[in-house]
């Protein structure tokens, strides 16, 4: 039995110090945990970076190299758009292509608009790739988060239900 002048554990009596409350790591408990929502929204955040990241970098890197007039830098910023729009929908999975006519369409405007940039296109696309391994990375992550987050939910409506039976 406790003394009647010792408050209970968990700050519950009064008492002011986490240590002596039976606290032992006041920290942990008091740290907000990040919600599912969040971390899935920050992975798709992570991933589409990761895809285009490496481009970009050297894409910004060469950007006076690739508009030396008007005209190119309308189309060059026309065909990134069009680019940051399909790599979007590609990492939010929401890419589904039709036909390979469509494929080639989207290939035609995509080379006409980046024509600057043609000269380049090796080291791009091998940038492009070590983006894209990236992405697979995060996507694991993603799919293994999405996982738990499923079965966070399936466990929260079974305790509800036989919470509802008791």
């Amino acid at each position: 039995l406790r003394h009647a002048s010792v408050p209970p554990p968990f700050n519950k009596g009064g008492c002011t110090s986490s240590v002596a409350c039976g606290d032992t790591f006041p920290s942990r408990g008091r740290q907000r945990r990040m919600s599912m929502r969040i971390k899935i929204f920050l992975l798709y955040v992570l991933s589409f970076l990761c895809s285009i990241g490496p481009v970009s970098v050297y894409f910004l890197i060469n950007w006076d190299r690739y508009v030396q007039t008007v005209p190119e830098k309308i189309k060059l910023s026309c065909g990134i758009v069009f680019l940051l729009i399909i790599v979007l929908l590609k990492v939010m999975g929401k890419l589904h292509l039709p036909s390979r006519a469509a494929l080639f369409g989207i290939v035609f405007v995509m080379c006409y608009l980046l024509e600057a940039i043609i000269d380049d296109l090796l080291i791009l696309s091998f940038l492009a790739l070590v983006g894209e391994l990236l992405d697979a990375i995060c996507q694991l992550f993603l799919r293994r988060l999405k996982k738990k987050k499923d079965m966070e939910e399936v466990s929260e409506t079974i305790a509800n239900a036989i919470n509802g039976l008791v």
